[in-house]
Order: C-alpha cells, then structure tokens, then sequence
C-alpha cells in the first residue's frame, strides 16, 4: 500500500473530517480566550472531539444499516464507495466504537460532551435518514445543510471547553458585568466559528455539484454554480478574517495570528492546484492554520 493510498483510505474513513473539527475546537478555544494565551485545551477534550467527529462521519457515510445507503453518494465520490462498500460493517463497528470511545474520554472534560455526542449520531441520521423521497431531507435543503453541519460543529466546541455552568461573581460584582466579562467572549467566538464553518461547507459542496443536482440536493454551487460559489466563500473567508480582528475578545496575537491564517487560507483556494477536491484542502488547511495559530502563540 503507497502512502497515497493510505491516506485516502483514512480520509474515506472520515479522519480529516475529524482533525477539521479538531482544528475548529482549537480555533474556538483561542479566539474565546477560554485559558492563558499560550495554552492548550484538555488533552481529553480534544482527543474526545477528534474520536466523535471522525465516528459521527463515518456513520454518515456508511449509514447504519445498508437501505438507507444513499446512491447520491456513490455518485459523488465512487472511489470512496468503492472501498466502503467492502468494508461496510467493519467500518460501521470502528464508527461505533469510536464514539463509545469518545463518550468515555470525553466525561473527563465536561459532563455534557457525552450526551452531546450521542445527538450527533442522532443529528446525522436527521440530516440524511436515507435516499431522498419525495419530501427534502435537511441535507437537501439550500444553506440549511450547510448551518446544519456548522451547528453540530460549534456546538461540539463549545461543549468541549467544559466552560458550562453557573456563573458566580464576587460580592462588588454586577451580574452583566460578569456575563459580559465571562460569556461574551464565547458567544463571540462561537459566532466567528459558525461563519467560518459554514463558509467551507459551501466549499465542500463545490466537489458534489454534479451528484448533488442529479439528485435533488440543492447548495449554492448547484444554484449560481461551482466558479462563483468558490469566489463568494474565497471573499466570506476574508470578511471572516476582518470579523477575528475586530469582534473577538482574544489577545491580540491570537487575534492577529488568526485573521493571517484565515486570509492566507482563502487565497491558497483561488490559487491552489486544481483537479484535487476541495474538501481535502478545506480540511488539511484548517488543520495547517490551527497548528500554525498555536506555534506563533506559544513563541510570542
């Protein structure tokens, strides 16, 4: 086996749809200034998000039980239903015990990641039960899928920081000082995160444009089509960018460090190679950005 085929391998299975969420929890734990500047989040919270994310995608590819394999699927990405196909039940039994695994780890970090995770799996069965009937699925939706995959995203993140609970204050304190003081700061980067990932859901539409408009799914690549759906995300990156800078309550090397990584990102998508899909650049840049983040910070 070459490396190349490895790694798709890895991808089919979902592993860097699991490091993009991975990425995205460390992107949401900088720019909310959840700890110091210069820390990490919880070894068990990350290794929690980073085993449900890549179980949950898995599910959703394999579904969990053949009748509900979508052929739309097939369409769009027959070299990864090729090798799913033979391997359907023993990647169903990875997707599963990756997150019984997840829930385990996960109680360490926060009380609520495990229950979170286990409606993700609930979550994906909801966003695309089976193939499409006469009624839309959300997945069919336009822009509804799209929110849909970022909430689960943000949600997961946000739970993750174990930040949930009641709020004390001391005596000389004002209740909204405290929440502004305490909570804006989350608020704020759960709503950059929301963009963001919302913004590269789209682009990762662009890969299924042909399938998806074969088979009733409506995105905008299908809508205003593949070349200006990535000119309008490449230019929402950018906003996003100026937004880091400018909304979230992060120091200001996180900040700064941030909005780079997010502008550097974009161009890389108007400039980068063509023929290889653009959920695979979508996922490693993430990852690329948030190890990039995270080496500027701890130096300065």
């Amino acid at each position: 086996m070459t490396l190349r085929s490895l790694l798709d391998r890895l991808g089919h299975l979902g592993a860097w749809a699991g490091l993009y969420v991975t990425a995205a929890y460390v992107c949401f734990w900088q720019l909310s200034a959840a700890g110091p500047a210069n820390s990490w989040p919880n070894p068990a919270a990350l290794i929690s998000v980073m085993l449900a994310a890549t179980g949950v995608y898995a599910i959703d590819r394999v579904k969990i039980a053949d009748r509900f394999l979508d052929p739309a699927d097939f369409a769009a990405h027959p070299a990864r239903y090729a090798f799913l196909r033979k391997h359907t039940l023993a990647v169903r039994g990875m997707a599963m015990v990756a997150v019984a695994m997840a829930m385990g780890v996960g109680a360490f970090a926060s009380p609520l990641l495990p229950w979170l995770i286990a409606l993700s799996v609930l979550g994906v069965i909801v966003y695309a039960p089976g193939p499409r009937g006469r009624l839309p699925r959300p997945k069919d939706l336009l822009l509804l899928k799209n929110v849909f995959v970022a909430c689960g995203v943000v949600s997961l993140a946000v739970v993750a920081t174990a930040m949930i609970g009641p709020i004390s204050r001391a005596p000389h304190e004002a209740f909204w000082e405290v929440v502004r003081a305490r909570l804006a700061p989350i608020a704020d980067a759960a709503a950059l995160l929301l963009l963001r990932v919302i913004v590269d859901a789209v682009v990762c539409d662009i890969d299924d444009v042909d399938a998806d408009a074969a088979y009733g799914t409506h995105t905008l690549a299908t809508a205003i089509g593949p070349g200006r759906t990535l000119a309008v995300a490449i230019a929402a990156r950018f906003v996003v960018a100026g937004l880091i800078l400018a909304v979230a309550r992060a120091p200001s090397a996180v900040r700064v460090a941030w909005a780079v990584v997010s502008v550097a990102g974009a161009a890389s998508l108007a400039i980068g190679p063509r023929g290889r899909p653009l959920k695979t650049r979508i996922d490693v840049g993430f990852v690329a950005e948030a190890v990039v983040v995270s080496a500027v910070v701890a130096l300065a």
